[in-house]
């Protein structure tokens, strides 16, 4: 007998407009749990329009998204806790240590109590072979490292939607 999947994501007849300008229109579809989802099209298609009303950043001017079982609209700040982003731009301070930022990105999500940030802190950046640059600003690291340190702070409050 196969299991049917739980949609995890719903996008209904979302429709984004600017102006006169339709920058998605009539979106539709579902994403099921535990699967790996790509958007792609054209340059102008709507794809980064898209990430950003499904990540709360935009309000879509027409349509629904529900986010495991949620009405985006009803509940916009328990879907944000449950959704981990990382794109293009860097949301890291320069001046702050790898530690610092993380602690700071864990603290906004008010999840954990002090220990235990610390400790997903360390277990993270033994993952990611970052311990050695725990306590370095983030201006001192490369690039790659610090794509490392957005993907973990991208992480680090245990969403479930990435």
């Amino acid at each position: 007998m196969l299991e049917s999947k739980k949609n995890i994501i719903k996008c209904i007849n979302v429709s984004k407009q600017f102006g006169y300008f339709f920058a998605l229109k009539n979106v539709s579809f579902e994403i099921q749990e535990n699967i790996i989802f790509g958007i792609a099209g054209a340059n102008g298609a709507g794809k980064t329009t898209l990430i950003k009303i499904l990540c709360g950043l935009l309000s879509p001017t027409f349509g629904k998204i529900v986010i495991d079982g949620l009405n985006y609209g009803d509940h916009p700040n328990i879907i944000k806790r449950n959704i981990g982003i990382t794109t293009d731009e860097s949301f890291l301070y320069e001046e702050l240590t790898l530690y610092e930022n993380l602690k700071y990105y864990g603290n906004l999500h008010l999840l954990f109590e002090k220990e235990k940030l610390r400790r997903k802190i360390k277990e993270f950046a033994m993952k990611f072979n970052l311990v050695d640059w725990i306590h370095e600003p983030i201006g001192n690291l490369s690039h790659g490292m610090k794509q490392k340190v957005e993907l973990i702070r991208s992480l680090i409050h245990e969403p479930s939607i990435l």
